[in-house]
């Protein structure tokens, strides 16, 4: 050891930089891979985290109906707690200079007793504490509201109420009531208090004492504001149908609609594992990239010191003592590197999870993942020795011992000598003592280029999707809201006719919905009435319903009652039941009770036998491409016509798609170091290794350009071939991946087809290999053939 010990000192003055430069890369490698994995598990277990800190509500009923006795409900058997609260607004104001956010729209539901957050949704505080139920003054605020607003704990804002007679006659404009000055008091995240992708104003969740001091502010006086609740069962998603059937039962409400939460949990599940899969693909990238890299800088470090140790074998060193002096300084910058990486990625986990995790995330902050952290302090070193024990081992001479002819020496014998040695050179797979293989560099090259069109493929359908609300099914600019509870506030006849008639106006539905009973729960039903040419609506599978007893159903409700085109479905609403035939499977309006995804469409002669009204009432209209549908609304608001642009709310599956862009294109740029790395070193080990035959071909009268030209052969016939398999396997693998996510979100499926960036990576990829291949082509067309031929 003392020996040893001397001789690790010596070498340590001589290679410090070298040694220093090893254990950086490998800390950086190391830390890359294991902040990834740790990402991708702590991003997957985020929504099951939350639910288990947070007493999550397992059903939002919505009733819409005022003056409603929640107090039974909750007496209810297998019910755990119930919150009610009231389906009505306020502005939050003093937040300064953002005209970009409506006050309107970042205010929550006030509610009306003081459940929420104690017996049901009992939220992660972040920082701070919970509201005061018995204060007015007192809010709580989601992160991103912090991040946006830059207000956090113990700073104040306005909350501007709703005049009574506002809220009695659906006046749904600026508020015209009091104002309370409140504090907040904490940041809070639970799934009902959490942020979503299209929330990036975060919210303000007042306290209960809201509603204790300022009634008529928040439900009216006339009894005509919603009071809707959410429950938490003690089963949880297992006894939601059989309250469903107790509910319709003990209350005689028909049209009640029950929006299942568990549900929505389990879709933010499968976003965050499709996430956590993305991460894992770019850790195992990354990891293939480091070794490989890592590689060849440990065999050149280890064929350098094996060859000045090798004088040792005089001295009666063994081949195995001297292999074990060579491994010990790379093996040492391994142990290094591995340590420093675990403090790394400690200080890197504070920016994860991201994507759709981040915002439900129930620990934000460090987190340390022993797991994950410290198997590399073992597992490094030990790969560090394999490579150490491969770079040392003498390389067969196989082929060329035994005179044999390989395949593509026999196809190109007969072509031009510098195009088939540089062909030989990209396609043989044989490794001796003076050729490596050239499979691996070509192996690489191709990986690469699929990972690069498969990575540009899906992130072109990501775009396609979230470029408008088209793929969604939501193919209308804007919407005039006629009325609620079947009463129509304005003139249905004269809107419907002033759309019409707008130049700009290419397509008009006048639509009503209400809450069917299907054998799956609350089925939201639509009518479809067209008024002169009608919207465009998106039809998966069959069409949509001709007469009254036909129904098409959105996707999901599809699957939720487990029926197809031309099966039959029963349907129930407040004046009966009726039989409907399945004729198609079609995205609807995304409305206050349902997703583009969930409910159905039904003529309106249908909806008349089934309801004796409506819940809520619209007219949807399209315009012509190339118009700002701003235009016609301030056109309309002229006529004295309020319209919106659509959809009706956010479609949050489109943020949650547009977030998917970033970890595939992470992939493609590592897939691409891989390839470069593997073709470079090819390249270079052409230029190194076959030195001493192209001289040998110099002296017989190849030029010297013909000479550096071989190399500029290989690398083209490298990605060539790559491209040849890369592009194909790239398009099926990135539509494969698309279209397993949009049929999972989903959207209707239109398969990706970006030729012009596919050609420019075909160019790019020339280039660049053609870039690879200047510096090895100038050292073999200037290399000084005496000496070389002198030092064989």
């Amino acid at each position: 050891m003392g020996a040893t010990g001397l001789w690790f000192r010596q070498e340590w003055r001589l290679r410090r930089t070298s040694l220093v430069a090893l254990l950086v890369l490998i800390a950086f490698a190391t830390t890359f891979v294991t902040t990834a994995v740790a990402g991708a598990r702590r991003g997957a277990t985020a929504v099951d985290r939350l639910l288990e800190r947070t007493e999550p509500a397992t059903v939002l009923v919505l009733l819409n109906q005022g003056a409603f006795d929640w107090d039974p409900v909750r007496s209810m058997p297998g019910v755990a707690a119930v919150s009610a609260f009231a389906v009505t607004g306020l502005a939050v104001e003093g937040l300064g200079n953002h005209p970009e956010v409506d006050p309107t729209e970042i205010g929550g539901f006030p509610f009306v007793d003081d459940q929420a957050m104690n017996t049901i949704e009992h939220p992660v505080v972040l920082r701070g504490r919970l509201a005061d139920p018995a204060r007015a003054d007192e809010v709580v605020v989601t992160q991103n509201f912090v991040d946006y607003f830059g207000k956090g704990v113990g700073d104040t804002v306005t909350l501007h109420l709703y005049a009574a007679e506002q809220l009695d006659s659906f006046d749904d404009g600026t508020p015209t009531g009091p104002t309370v000055d409140a504090t907040i008091v904490g940041i809070v995240r639970s799934p009902w208090f959490s942020d979503h992708a299209d929330m990036p104003a975060g919210a303000v969740q007042p306290s209960a004492g809201l509603y204790e001091q300022y009634p008529d502010n928040v439900v009216g006086t006339a009894g005509v504001v919603n009071v809707n609740a959410m429950v938490r069962l003690d089963d949880g998603a297992a006894g939601l149908d059989r309250f469903e059937r107790e509910f319709g039962q003990r209350f005689h409400v028909e049209n009640a609609d029950f929006e299942d939460l568990a549900a929505e949990a389990d879709h933010i599940r499968d976003v965050t594992s499709f996430e956590s899969r993305a991460l894992l693909l770019l850790a195992l990238a990354a990891a293939i990239a480091s070794i490989v890299f890592l590689g060849i800088a440990i065999s050149r470090y280890c064929a350098a010191l094996f060859a000045d140790l090798d004088v040792l074998r005089s001295l009666g060193a063994t081949p195995a003592q001297i292999r074990t002096l060579v491994a010990l300084p790379p093996v040492v910058a391994a142990a290094g590197g591995a340590l420093v990486s675990v403090a790394a990625s400690f200080a890197l986990s504070t920016r994860f999870p991201i994507g759709t995790a981040a915002p439900i995330e129930p620990s934000p902050g460090a987190s340390f993942d022993s797991v994950v952290f410290l198997v590399p302090v073992v597992a490094v070193p030990i790969l560090v020795v394999l490579a150490c024990a491969m770079s040392l081992r003498n390389p067969r001479d196989g082929a060329e011992a035994a005179g044999q002819v390989s395949p593509v020496e026999t196809m190109t014998s007969s072509w031009p000598v510098t195009v088939g040695m540089g062909t030989r050179f990209a396609l043989d797979g044989r490794s001796t003592r003076s050729s490596p293989s050239a499979r691996p560099a070509l192996l690489a090259a191709a990986i690469g280029i699929v990972g690069v069109v498969g990575a540009l493929t899906f992130a072109h359908g990501v775009a396609d999707a979230t470029d408008g609300y088209g793929r969604f099914g939501q193919n209308y600019e804007l919407g005039v809201f006629v009325g609620a509870g079947g009463e129509d506030y304005i003139d249905a006849a004269a809107a419907s006719s002033a759309l019409t008639a707008d130049p700009d106006v290419d397509g008009v539905l006048d639509t009503s919905t209400e809450a069917a009973r299907s054998p799956a729960g609350s089925l939201s039903l639509y009518t479809y009435g067209a008024v002169g040419d009608p919207i465009d609506v998106v039809v998966t599978d069959g069409r949509l319903p001709r007469t009254a007893s036909e129904i098409a159903l959105a996707p999901s409700s599809a699957a939720s009652e487990d029926v197809a085109v031309g099966d039959t479905i029963d349907v129930s609403g407040t004046l009966g039941s009726r039989t409907l035939t399945v004729t198609g499977i079609a995205f609807v309006p995304g409305g206050p009770h349902n997703s583009y995804a969930e409910g159905g469409w039904v003529r309106p002669e249908a909806f008349a036998e089934l309801f004796d009204a409506f819940r809520f009432h619209f007219l949807l209209a399209s315009t012509t491409p190339d118009v700002d549908p701003q235009v016609v609304i301030d056109r309309l608001a002229s006529a004295g016509i309020d319209a919106f642009p659509g959809p009706i709310l956010p479609v949050t599956e489109r943020a949650e798609l547009a977030e998917l862009r970033t970890v595939p294109l992470l992939l493609a740029g590592f897939v691409t170091l891989l390839g470069v790395g593997a073709v470079g070193h090819a390249l270079a080990s052409t230029a190194r290794r076959r030195r001493h035959d192209l001289a040998m071909l110099r002296a017989l009268g190849m030029r010297p350009r013909d000479c550096g030209a071989i190399v500029y052969v290989q690398a083209a016939v490298i990605a060539v071939v790559a491209l040849a398999v890369g592009i194909p396997l790239g398009l099926v693998v990135g539509r494969a991946v698309w279209r397993s996510v949009a049929l999972d979100t989903p959207i209707e499926f239109v398969a990706p087809r970006n030729w012009p960036t596919i050609v420019t990576t075909g160019l790019l990829v020339l280039g660049l290999a053609t870039l690879l291949a200047l510096r090895p082509s100038r050292r073999l067309a200037s290399m000084s053939l005496a000496e070389e031929l002198r030092s064989e």
